[in-house]
């Protein structure tokens, strides 16, 4: 599976959860250096309307989600700060590959 094929499945599942979503941005990009594709959307959850930022980032070893979202009435003045936090993600350098015993 590549990156784009990833992304593609994980953005996908907003088309469930939201009602009436509507996609307002796309493309590729990059955080930190590694390749990205992102995505925003705006939908409905229990007639509460919410705008999301989807991210999908190719990382050394894994492909990780990364998403930020914001009530859509706030999306214009929450954008810059969802943006700084979204575009600061780093993959943890020495992730934990087996579970601790706990001795």
């Amino acid at each position: 599976m590549n990156l784009e094929e990833y992304f593609t499945i994980t953005s996908g599942q907003f088309e469930t959860i939201l009602t009436d979503m509507k996609e307002t941005a796309s493309g590729q990009t990059e955080i930190n250096g590694m390749p990205a594709y992102y995505k925003e959307v705006e939908g409905s959850v229990d007639k509460i309307n919410i705008h999301y930022w989807l991210y999908g980032v190719e990382g050394d070893q894994h492909f990780t989600q990364v998403i930020g979202w914001t009530l859509k009435s706030a999306a214009d003045k929450n954008r810059a700060d969802i943006e700084t936090v979204l575009k600061s993600f780093q993959p943890q350098t020495n992730p934990q590959t087996e579970p601790q015993s706990g001795k």
